[in-house]
């Protein structure tokens, strides 16, 4: 999900409230990403309804990152994730999936010989475990 494509209408926005300060590209906090993802947690939690249309095309620039920007990306966005999962009160069975993930796109990045990928799994899972233990 990308912020750039969600649509709200203004009662909604309302009635959520802000953005979660602690989130997104300028907070202080290591899980500086996933705003738009809280933030729709909670809309759904107000009632919202998520809709789809394939025909609506939203385009943005793409960045790309390697080697160590990757690495603090893959760290900054599992952050947000386990700072999400935490504040929302995720079951157990959620997390542990959200954990395993990344555990396990490392053990197939290894089998595969991709240490880069592998990095970036376990970069991630680091940072899931660092925003859930907030």
């Amino acid at each position: 999900m990308i912020s750039f494509t969600i649509f709200l209408r203004s009662n909604l926005v309302e009635r959520v409230g802000g953005f979660d300060e602690a989130l997104g590209l300028g907070s202080a906090e290591p899980w500086s990403s996933g705003e738009e993802i809280e933030y729709m947690v909670r809309t759904i939690a107000a009632g919202a309804r998520i809709e789809y249309d394939p025909q609506l095309l939203v385009t943005h620039p793409e960045r790309r990152y390697f080697g160590a920007a990757l690495k603090a990306v893959a760290t900054r966005d599992g952050a947000s994730v386990g700072y999400i999962l935490r504040k929302h009160g995720y079951s157990g069975r959620t997390v542990g999936r959200m954990f395993v993930r990344p555990l396990g796109g490392a053990l197939v990045a290894l089998a595969q010989g991709n240490r880069a990928q592998a990095r970036f799994h376990l970069a991630a899972l680091r940072g899931r475990l660092l925003g859930y233990r907030s």
